[in-house]
């Protein structure tokens, strides 16, 4: 997710939706397992995480505490803008 150039690492702004989906592969969790932790249908976690601006205070708090989510990142999420990585 880094870009090089000229021995410098770049930082890419990527999607709050990519950026949720990209943290989930990182840490290894499949939909099945994030969404039993967070006590919701594995599709209604699809669909918050395609649509993450529908995300509850509550729901928000504890994926970003599941997904190891800084907090200067979770106003970009609700926004559903772009966050820089």
């Amino acid at each position: 997710m880094w870009k090089v150039a000229k021995n410098r690492i770049l930082k890419m702004k990527v999607l709050a939706k990519d950026y949720l989906k990209g943290r989930l592969m990182q840490l290894g969790y499949s939909y099945k397992r994030l969404s039993s932790l967070l006590g919701m249908s594995t599709g209604s976690l699809c669909e918050k995480l395609n649509n993450p601006e529908k995300l509850r205070c509550r729901e928000l708090k504890e994926l970003a505490e599941y997904l190891k989510i800084p907090e200067e990142n979770l106003g970009a999420i609700v926004k559903g803008e772009e966050i820089e990585i």
